[in-house]
């Protein structure tokens, strides 16, 4: 299989929140992959460790976007999707900052994806932090895919979704589906997006060829804080995920997420380390919501585009932090 002589430009858009120390082994990856037809973004969320000042001075092929606020993970890929399309990218990659790809990873993405005008998003094989076995999201998640990773097999195999830390997309799903849904802060993005997408007749596949280490959790692991706050928009999301299968009528999602609710609030009650009042406070605003979620069941059953900013993302000034570059803010505008 063997990618034409003109190869498709691919963007890569790194989200980054006070990241700095993981942001060089991850440059250094990109910059040495010999797939030379590729622009690299920071999305950096409101740092203040100099990430954004770091990489001006250190990695000048990089676009800087410096957020006002720190919008979570899918408004602020959001933000950067125009200016990639702006710049002739026919894909983009949500990349996580403590990732580190191996040599040729980036082709290998591309040549799986034009191997079939159908398949709108490519995973990575996910691989362990200093190790080369698949790591735990890849065990728990496709067993049955183990042994194609290590062999490091060059056909792409469809999965349900893959993990948002470095998923290759087609512009063409893009404008097809929508962007990341900005409703979903932090947590279940990705799977939404890949749902969305196979709703749509999109195929969504693995190559395990393409290989990514993967420390996972580094920002979480930051604070103490950060994994609280961590903590609670996952659970709350992935009720939300439950409750928006397009794929089902809504009757059957509620029974399932109420299910799911009775699960939890069992092994909270079996241990005693788990908090059973977070679990209740985090269900009971789940249902509190539950125009905006049955709104999004209905537009995601009927194949419509999600908001690609949220309210208070909508008015952001987004610029180019080394070029003072004003292209993005009217793009925003047109959002």
């Amino acid at each position: 299989m063997k990618l034409p002589q003109v190869k498709p430009t691919v963007g890569i858009m790194i989200l980054n929140h006070n990241g700095k120390d993981w942001l060089p082994g991850l440059y250094d990856s990109l910059l040495a992959d010999p797939y030379e037809r590729r622009q690299i973004y920071l999305v950096d969320n409101h740092s203040d460790d100099g990430s954004c000042e770091m990489t001006m001075t250190e990695y000048k092929q990089v676009k800087v976007l410096s957020l006002p606020k720190n919008f979570g993970y899918s408004a602020a890929y959001n933000l950067c999707i125009p200016l990639a399309i702006a710049d002739g990218c026919h894909y983009v990659i949500w990349s996580n900052n403590d990732v580190v790809i191996e040599p040729c990873c980036l082709g290998k993405l591309v040549e799986a994806a034009m191997s079939d005008p159908q398949i709108g998003i490519v995973g990575p094989a996910l691989l362990g932090w200093g190790s080369n076995e698949p790591n735990v999201f890849m065990k728990e998640n496709y067993p049955h895919l183990i042994s194609a990773v290590l062999a490091r097999s060059e056909a792409p195999m469809d999965v349900e979704w893959v993990e948002g830390s470095f998923p290759l997309v087609s512009v063409r799903c893009l404008n097809t589906i929508g962007y990341l849904d900005p409703y979903l802060h932090l947590g279940s993005e990705d799977a939404d997006f890949c749902r969305r997408a196979r709703h749509q007749g999109w195929r969504v596949v693995l190559a395990p060829a393409a290989g990514v280490h993967h420390y996972g959790g580094a920002w979480t692991n930051a604070s103490a804080k950060n994994m609280s706050f961590h903590i609670r928009c996952r659970a709350k999301n992935y009720y939300v995920y439950k409750l928006t299968n397009p794929g089902q009528p809504f009757i059957r999602n509620l029974l399932e997420a109420i299910h799911l609710f009775a699960v939890r609030i069992k092994a909270c009650l079996l241990a005693p380390g788990k908090n059973l009042g977070t679990e209740i406070a985090i269900f009971s605003k789940v249902l509190l919501d539950w125009k905006t979620i049955y709104t999004k069941w209905k537009r995601d059953l009927a194949c419509w585009q999600p908001p690609r900013l949220s309210e208070d993302t909508s008015l952001v000034h987004v610029e180019i932090a080394q070029k003072k570059d004003q292209v993005l803010q009217g793009l925003v505008q047109q959002l």
